[in-house]
């Protein structure tokens, strides 16, 4: 299946990554297979696989561009949730399958261990909310 996206500045071959890695973790979580905080997440009754929105990369590249390590406005995203990811260091950076895995792998790790395994995951204060962006099912 093609993931082309007019204008952009990722692959083909890297998008398809990103969208495989983000499937198969909520996989695992859907499957009862995530390790949270204090045992394994339940299993979902209703995950379904994430589809590409070339309109929303869009948008995170243009947010992006502004170099502003901060929540962009829900009207900016036509009210889709976000999260941030921001890697530094002394080399000229490069978008490679690399720096794609260590931000996904990084960032699932970092978030579901502060989850505590009876969550919902329902979005209400208290959760984790980062984390329901990337595993909470559509309404």
């Amino acid at each position: 299946m093609a993931l082309t996206c007019p204008g952009s500045k990722i692959t083909e071959e890297m998008r398809s990554y990103v969208l495989k890695e983000h499937n198969k973790l909520r996989s695992q979580l859907a499957n009862g297979e995530a390790e949270a905080s204090n045992g394994l997440m339940p299993r979902s009754s209703n995950m379904h696989e994430l589809e590409w929105d070339c309109g929303l990369e869009e948008r995170a590249q243009q947010w992006a561009e502004y170099c502003d390590f901060e929540h962009s406005t829900q009207e900016f995203r036509n009210y889709s949730g976000e999260n941030l990811y921001a890697r530094w260091g002394y080399e000229e950076p490069k978008l490679d399958k690399k720096q794609f895995e260590d931000a996904i792998e990084g960032w699932w790790w970092e978030e579901i261990k502060d989850m505590p395994a009876h969550s919902t995951m329902d979005g209400t204060p208290g959760s984790v909310l980062h984390f329901t962006q990337v595993t909470f099912r559509k309404l």
